[in-house]
């Protein structure tokens, strides 16, 4: 079987008895900012990602250590990363520094209109978060 990658979905089962499935995959470099999911086929829909990365780990923690560095690196992804899964790991990180309330919505309320429909709905999430 051939399966185009962040195209094609499979379902694969257990077998009836002992087997041996061998995946080959193609490899580059951009590969570690797409995001691969897990789907809930009974619900058909997103069951969440599988992909997470050791860069947004890297991210919160050098953010939450407080390096300007690191926060300006944060501003700037938060920006113009080309994954959105990062923009938003960005802006979790800035928002866990933020001084009080006020700042955090400011970031958010930046972050809706900031080009991206899944940044969009979870900044406007955050936002009704922090209100509500």
């Amino acid at each position: 079987m051939l399966y185009r990658a962040h195209r094609d979905v499979h379902l694969q089962l257990p077998a009836d008895s002992l087997s041996v499935s061998i995946n080959i995959m193609h490899t580059h470099g951009a590969q570690g900012w797409l995001d691969q999911y897990r789907f809930d086929v009974e619900a058909g829909r997103v069951g969440g990602i599988v992909s997470r990365g050791a860069s947004e780990a890297w991210l919160r923690i050098a953010v939450g250590l407080g390096g300007d560095e690191a926060v300006d690196l944060a501003h700037r992804f938060a920006v113009r990363h080309p994954s959105d899964r990062m923009r938003l790991t960005a802006l979790d990180a800035l928002a866990s520094i933020a001084p009080d309330e006020s700042a955090r919505d400011a970031l958010w309320r930046r972050a809706e209109g900031a080009g991206s429909l899944l940044v969009a709905m979870e900044a406007k999430a955050r936002r009704g978060a922090l209100v509500g």
